[in-house]
């Protein structure tokens, strides 16, 4: 984008949407958000800044949905320009809280019910949730502070929490990994860990 806000080389016709997703609460970046355009098959995740960019627009309206796991869905239509950029922030709450419009006409949330996960920062299981859920391909993704600890462990102990995956060891280390539930066969693999 240039300075004075138009779009170099876009094709005939068309504009740029960016912007950033940030939690209503805290006023923090949201990565790995969501962002579709309705009515077509155009959808992106926000960077590590919650930020996304969708190129070569149509000119007119685009809808914008963001959805993010434990966060409500947020639609809203941002207008199209040819040759230029539009920027737009959403600004998504939790589920299960509500807006009510206060004195000042400030936004005073009230939430329903909750517990706490965790202080300022989502919990690592939202986050591995949130990344299973729009992997390309199937995935798994555990979140290393949701497996047990027992003080002494090493990449063995927590691969063998992974689906279709085992570990034959020899009574305290993990020695070797199968794979796709197969007992030692040539689909095993000797796992090499580093202290």
């Amino acid at each position: 984008m240039r300075a004075d806000n138009t779009v170099p080389a876009a094709g005939a016709g068309t504009g740029i949407v960016e912007g950033t997703v940030y939690n209503s609460a805290s006023g923090t970046p949201v990565a790995r958000a969501r962002v579709t355009i309705k009515g077509t098959q155009r959808e992106t995740l926000t960077d590590d800044n919650g930020g996304f960019y969708f190129a070569d627009l149509p000119a007119g309206a685009a809808t914008l949905e963001v959805s993010y796991l434990g966060f409500d869905s947020q639609t809203s239509t941002v207008p199209v320009t040819a040759g230029k950029s539009t920027t737009f922030e959403f600004k998504i709450r939790r589920e299960g809280s509500s807006v009510k419009r206060g004195a000042g006409d400030d936004d005073v949330v009230e939430l329903d019910r909750f517990t706490v996960v965790a202080d300022q920062m989502m919990s690592a299981q939202a986050i591995a949730m949130n990344e299973q859920r729009h992997a390309a391909s199937i995935t798994n993704v555990i979140a290393l502070d949701e497996l047990p600890g027992q003080g002494s462990e090493n990449i063995g102990d927590y691969i063998r929490f992974l689906p279709g995956v085992a570990i034959m060891d020899d009574g305290e280390n993990p020695g070797t990994l199968a794979l796709g539930g197969s007992p030692r066969t040539s689909r095993t693999s000797p796992l090499m860990v580093a202290a």
